[in-house]
């Protein structure tokens, strides 16, 4: 005759048992934090006055044979249309930025529509400037630091802030083709489009000429 204590004894442990026999769930993964996106900024459709996707020669004037006869704004044509419809213009009497007197100015046109604009100046006014771009168009959407090696084999630091947009884009390059020159650069997405098409032309002559 089984004690009344041991019966109780397996009912008790019945449950546990069938509970313990039942297929086990392998333990969920933590949940990932969502990527961060890319920070909001104000997308310009104009740079130093020029409305971008538009004529260049429409929003200023030829410069004189001389440069210095004028103090209005002008653009001066250094490299005439390609075949593809790409021209490179020098810019001329846009002023400063902010209070940073500006090096050079260049432009390229596309169909006669404005789609690159770059303005270098010296090293020294790297920081403000990048202080006045960010004020305006507020954080950049990337950032990294590279180095630059010069044939010295001296090394600098050249930090590159881009603002990535889905119609217009602007980047600032701490040492531009110079160490001790900044460039800030805006474009359109025409000039990917533009490059694009030069690249596939490219390969084509490539294949032409195998």
């Amino acid at each position: 005759m089984r004690r009344p204590w041991i019966i109780l004894s397996l009912v008790l442990l019945l449950p546990l048992a069938l509970l313990a026999a039942q297929p086990r769930k392998p333990p969920s993964e933590p949940s990932r934090p969502p990527e961060p996106s890319a920070p909001p900024w104000n997308e310009p459709d104009e740079f130093r006055g020029l409305k971008l996707g538009q004529n260049v020669r429409d929003q200023a004037r030829e410069c004189p044979r001389s440069p210095s006869d004028t103090k209005e704004r002008c653009w001066t044509l250094l490299v005439p249309p390609d075949a593809d419809g790409s021209a490179f213009y020098e810019l001329r009497n846009f002023g400063p930025i902010g209070d940073l007197s500006v090096g050079k100015m260049g432009a390229q046109q596309w169909h006669d529509r404005l789609i690159w604009i770059e303005v270098t100046m010296s090293h020294d006014g790297y920081s403000r400037l990048r202080d006045i771009v960010r004020q305006r168009y507020g954080r950049p959407t990337s950032e990294v630091t590279e180095e630059v090696v010069t044939k010295a084999g001296v090394k600098w630091p050249n930090q590159i802030s881009r603002w990535q947009g889905s119609r217009v884009s602007i980047e600032l390059e701490e040492r531009s083709l110079r160490i001790d020159h900044t460039s800030l650069t805006v474009y359109t997405a025409e000039l990917a489009e533009y490059e694009q098409g030069k690249r596939r032309e490219e390969r084509k002559k490539g294949g032409r000429d195998l």
